[in-house]
């Protein structure tokens, strides 16, 4: 897991890193760009992969836009567009960002969010193939399931994800993950998600959330299958902590029910050269 993890952090920052660039700059740049009406997040990248004993590239294309007025967040559109593509790189395979596409890309992700709800469309060019998904956002895996009306969700999105408290950024999230237990039945675990970062000078909003977002599900991926909660109910099963600072940043993984705690500390030099 720790490979793929430490390639999809770099998946939506906004440029890709030479060796002359200094690494504060780039965590404090957008990944958002606001085109006309819309916000609009798009990367190209190239995944490495094995046919036959040989390797060969494919070239992937990123898109995702929402009005940039009045429908959804700037938070909820950087985190849901992190949320929804996540899956797919852990998938294929290896993922290397470019500033640009070379020729014609292999593969397309966009997501069209709207006030309405969103869809997922995926286009595999090599195959001439295109799937598309399109889901009421009462009807998304990746919103609380607990408002049964269309119209709470679309007040929902418009809403901040991210606090600022004490001079920090703060993200805070609940939910439970579907486990088998040891009869063959399913039982939830359920989980905290935290993230803090300095609210000035260290990390843009933009790559603190969607960087905050690829860890969460990254390790909520393996886990099993993830549901939204408004609030937490009791005690918690298992808490992922994410403290973000100049130098680096602490992953803390807390096991409450058998009483474990394991960390991962990185530079971000570490993470950008992975």
């Amino acid at each position: 897991m720790k490979r793929v993890f430490f390639l999809l952090l770099i998946v939506f920052l906004s440029t890709s890193v030479t060796a002359g660039e200094k690494w504060e700059e780039e965590l404090l740049e957008d990944v958002v760009e606001i085109k006309g009406d819309k916000m609009v997040i798009e990367s190209f990248g190239l995944i490495s992969m094995e046919d036959f004993g040989e390797s060969s590239n494919m070239q992937v294309r990123i898109y995702s836009e929402a009005p940039a007025e009045g429908s959804i967040s700037r938070d909820n559109f950087v985190s849901m567009t992190s949320m929804i593509s996540l899956p797919y790189f852990i998938v294929l395979g290896e993922y290397t960002e470019i500033d640009a596409p070379i020729g014609k890309v292999d593969m397309e992700i966009s997501i069209y969010m709207a006030v309405t709800g969103l869809q997922v469309e995926f286009k595999d060019h090599v195959n001439d193939l295109t799937t598309r998904e399109t889901q009421k956002w009462s009807e998304s895996n990746y919103l609380p399931d607990s408002y049964a009306d269309q119209a709470k969700y679309e007040d929902m999105i418009k809403q901040d994800v991210v606090k600022i408290k004490d001079n920090k950024m703060i993200l805070e999230d609940f939910g439970l993950v579907e486990v088998l237990d040891e009869y063959g039945g399913t039982n939830n675990l359920q989980v905290k998600l935290y993230c803090e970062a300095p609210s000035q000078g260290i990390i843009g909003r933009d790559n603190f959330l969607s960087m905050a977002t690829m860890m969460y599900f990254t390790v909520l991926f393996e886990m099993g299958k993830y549901s939204k909660i408004d609030a937490p109910i009791g005690k918690f099963d298992f808490e992922l902590n994410i403290y973000m600072s100049a130098n680096g940043f602490q992953l803390e993984m807390k096991d409450n029910v058998n009483n474990t705690t394991n960390r991962m500390t990185q530079t971000w030099k570490e993470v950008m050269t992975e």
